[in-house]
């Protein structure tokens, strides 16, 4: 930092080293005049010594002395190379060592002269020695005690001399070179205090000029280099410099922005940041700006300040400006995937339920109705299975598209994830009969729209939508109830039948607690095996005997009493219990079976006991159930294991890999509800199956329905083609199983036969050849 401090300064041990340096530099700089004054006296001196005491004398003594000066000229050289590399401290002491035998040289002359010579030599003796002294005043009063020490080894003897000579002219002389020495003594010390300020002087200013080039190399690279822009501008408001950065940011050359007047800007925005200076303010600004030149929109933070002047006015400001445009773009995009769909781009549950608490404050504070339709696709589930995510991600995009487009401006359609679509209808009346009338006219649009095939990627692809609709405000109701309602009513509609709509009303929020309440209760269930199985009997047509039986799953819950799979196993499905209880299932059923070894039980053929989707692909699925059957053995031959046909949609190798497992111990296989989904007819050639079940749907009305008996006679027909066992489900009627007989269908199950029932009464069936008639 600048020495703004003079006493301070002085008293830094880097100041007093630079003043040690000037010294040395000054006694070392007049060498060549020192050098001079030295041999040119010195010859005079020496003529004087030859005539007194011959040549050797003369000669040793000026050859000293000659000596002693190029030795000084060695060094004054070698300080010239080396000074910065050694430190003020060796060149001082060099320096010392030199006065010291060069005074000590020339004092020695009057022990040769004073005693014998005669007065003129001593007149030309005394004369050189008070130059010389003189001399050293010029070349070492810059520090005083080496100036001291010279001076003092050239008058002193001198002095003494006269005064051993113990005459009045002897005194006098004494007194005179005392007197002399005395007064070389204050005009030195006052050299040395002139030059040494002199010196100080120096190196404040030239400490002061590095820190000036310094600050000025450090503000021309933050001007230049620096990655923001910066501009000074004058009282009228001119641009008059500014760095390359500014030029960049306004994406205009620097010349065209010198003499801007930023008075006639297209975009004033930012001109009360620019004329708050002239008010001795700060001036900011940040948001956009359109550029003069350019064009260009930017998002832009400016600064300003004030410039003043030597007395105090304000002469002008300097600006700096900040490009956010790229920033401001990553947060927008930010912000939008925040509270966006990734896939279909639509708004996302947070900015849905954000607009739906606004739409209920605005009801609220209008008086007007508002509605929250829900949507849920019918069979996404299957078509996603079957055909793939990549199928089923476009057919959710085109979906979003058509549901956009059928809705007013105000309206919000939302994704909330999987297939599960939202519309927000605010302020529509504030008469509930047109609130109700007019969502219901959209979800009829809704439905028309979605009911148009689909063409994804060459598939045709049918599909439906049930609606669940929630009016609001109601009272105490928040924009999470209205959601949670809405999505109630959506489930309803599911259970009525495709393409339905139904509104919210309170029953469904009994309905919502007892799923709650069956979800809070399955762990205990599992825990405190509240799972019993019950047995529906298969019978074979042909003799009217019972040939098997399927085990179904029912929960007997100590407050609800008999609670059916239909009730808790979606809800088993979403908490991932449906993996324990399946295990459950499967230990009962064998633990079962291995009991059923005396007469008339060897004549059942099998017992199909159900295994879902996740519970089949569970790595440790094959071992567990292997460890099942080692803890019964002979069981295994009676096991099938039935499973839906979405197990084979996806990953079918290792599908077909796990049955080759089961396989090897006996266990057989039946698929449940086939035609229902997407499957292929491949599997059933690539699968090792035993049976194919036809789906209840189409046995309920194939008396009356010939698109069901058509399906019913081709799938008797494909079973008997793969060689294939093949049992109806859901027979209810004589005439039910006579359609079947004819058609040689080999098995059926249902309630003309029997509901599922007990352990006990299933075992009293089988013990009394019950056959129900078929004749």
């Amino acid at each position: 930092m600048p020495f703004t401090d003079d006493i301070n300064a002085e008293e830094t041990p880097s100041f007093k080293e630079a003043l040690s340096s000037e010294k040395i530099k000054a006694i070392y700089n007049v060498n060549y005049i020192s050098m001079a004054g030295n041999l040119s006296s010195g010859v005079l001196i020496a003529v004087v010594l030859f005539i007194n005491f011959g040549a050797f004398i003369s000669i040793s003594w000026y050859s000293l002395i000659s000596s002693l000066s190029f030795l000084r000229l060695f060094f004054y050289k070698k300080f010239q190379k080396e000074s910065m590399y050694r430190p003020n401290k060796f060149w001082a002491r060099i320096t010392f060592i030199w006065l010291i035998l060069t005074s000590a040289a020339w004092s020695i002359i009057p022990a040769f002269l004073f005693k014998d010579a005669a007065v003129e030599y001593k007149i030309i003796m005394i004369f050189v020695i008070t130059v010389i002294a003189a001399g050293g005043l010029s070349t070492l009063a810059v520090k005083k005690s080496y100036y001291m020490i010279y001076i003092s080894f050239l008058i002193l003897p001198l002095s003494y001399h006269f005064f051993m000579e113990r005459t009045f002219t002897g005194y006098s002389i004494a007194f005179a070179c005392i007197f002399y020495l005395f007064l070389l003594y204050f005009s030195g010390r006052r050299q040395c205090s002139v030059l040494e300020e002199g010196f100080k002087t120096k190196i404040k200013f030239e400490t002061a000029r590095n820190e000036l080039r310094i600050s000025e190399t450090r503000f021309s690279a933050i001007f230049n280099e620096a990655p923001i822009g910066i501009f000074y501008y004058n009282s009228d408001f001119v641009i008059i410099e500014c760095n390359e950065y500014f030029s960049k940011i306004l994406r205009a050359p620097k010349p065209a922005l010198i003499g801007l007047n930023m008075k006639k800007l297209n975009d004033l925005r930012i001109f009360p940041a620019i004329s708050a200076i002239f008010e001795g303010k700060i001036g900011k600004y940040e948001g956009e700006y359109s550029t003069k030149i350019s064009g260009t929109t930017l998002w832009v933070g400016l600064q300003t300040a004030p410039i003043y002047d030597k007395i105090g006015n304000i002469s002008g400001g300097v600006g700096i400006v900040e490009d956010f445009t790229e920033k401001r773009k990553v947060e927008e995009k930010i912000e939008y995937q925040a509270y966006h769909d990734s896939l279909t781009l639509l708004p996302n549950r947070d900015l849905l339920l954000d607009r739906l608490k606004m739409a209920v404050k605005q009801s609220r504070r209008h008086g007007y109705k508002g509605a929250l339709l829900f949507l849920d696709l019918d069979r996404f589930k299957t078509i996603n299975d079957s055909l793939g995510h990549q199928i089923g991600d476009i057919l959710l995009k085109q979906v979003a598209n058509r549901l956009f487009n059928l809705t007013r401006e105000e309206d919000t359609v939302a994704r909330l994830g999987g297939d599960e679509f939202v519309i927000l209808l605010p302020e529509l009346s504030d008469d509930l009969h047109h609130a109700l009338s007019y969502t219901k006219m959209v979800a009829d649009k809704v439905h028309e729209a979605l009911s148009v095939a689909f063409d994804v990627e060459g598939h045709v692809i049918h599909t439906a939508t049930s609606i669940g609709a929630s009016i609001f405000p109601q009272p105490d109701e928040s924009h999470i109830d209205i959601l949670k309602h809405a999505d109630m009513a959506m489930y309803k509609a599911k259970e009525e039948s495709n393409s339905s709509t139904h509104f919210y009303d309170t029953e469904m929020d009994e309905y919502l607690k007892k799923n709650l309440m069956l979800e809070n209760d399955l762990s205990e269930a599992l825990f405190k095996r509240q799972f019993e199985i019950y047995f529906q009997p298969i019978v074979e047509i042909r003799t009217g005997r019972i040939k098997g039986a399927e085990v179904l799953l029912r929960w007997n819950h100590p407050e609800l009493g008999l609670v059916f799979p239909g009730d808790f196993i979606e809800i088993a499905e979403d908490t991932g219990l449906i993996i324990p209880i399946g295990t459950q299932v499967l230990e009962m059923s064998l633990e079962t079976i291995s009991t059923w070894s005396e007469h008339p039980f060897d004549k059942i053929n099998h017992i199909s006991i159900n295994v879902s989707v996740k519970q089949f692909r569970q790595a440790g699925f094959v071992d567990n159930f292997r460890q099942m059957l080692e803890k019964y053995p002979g069981v295994a031959e009676k096991i099938i294991l039935e499973f839906t046909e979405s197990i084979l949609i996806e990953d079918f190798q290792n599908t077909l890999m796990k049955i080759d497992e089961f396989r090897k111990y006996g266990v057989r296989f039946a698929i449940d509800d086939f035609g229902t989904g997407y499957s292929s007819l491949s599997y059933l050639k690539k699968l090792p199956l035993d049976i194919l079940k036809i789906d209840r749907e189409f046995i309920k009305d194939v008396l009356i329905d010939e698109d069901d008996a058509a399906i019913a006679r081709t799938m008797i027909d494909i079973a008997a083609h793969f060689n294939l066992k093949i049992i109806a489900e859901g027979v209810e009627t004589i005439d039910q199983v006579h359609f079947l007989d004819n058609l040689k269908c080999e098995f059926y199950q249902g309630y003309y036969c029997s509901k599922p029932v007990k352990l006990e009464v299933f075992k009293k069936l089988v013990t009394d050849n019950y056959s129900p008639e078929i004749r």
